[in-house]
């Protein structure tokens, strides 16, 4: 399964664009830098958080990640 980088951001914009994709049938997985830990301890503020899709869903992601964007 290859995976494609649809964007990176906050929690709160990376959560909202992932239940966006999830709604339209995309599922999608969230990484971020430095894990669940540092979150625990720092707060989710200071993590940047990454949203990936599956390479045949990559175009209607995008789509749909452009349009959520504006």
């Amino acid at each position: 399964m290859e995976l494609v980088h649809i964007q990176s951001g906050g929690k709160l914009d990376i959560s909202l664009l992932k239940g966006i994709l999830e709604e339209n049938g995309i599922k999608t997985i969230v990484k971020s830098n430095h894990g669940q830990g540092f979150v625990i301890r720092a707060g989710n503020l200071f993590e940047e958080y990454h949203l990936f899709v599956q390479a045949e869903n990559e175009v209607s992601a995008k789509e749909l990640a452009s349009l959520y964007s504006k």
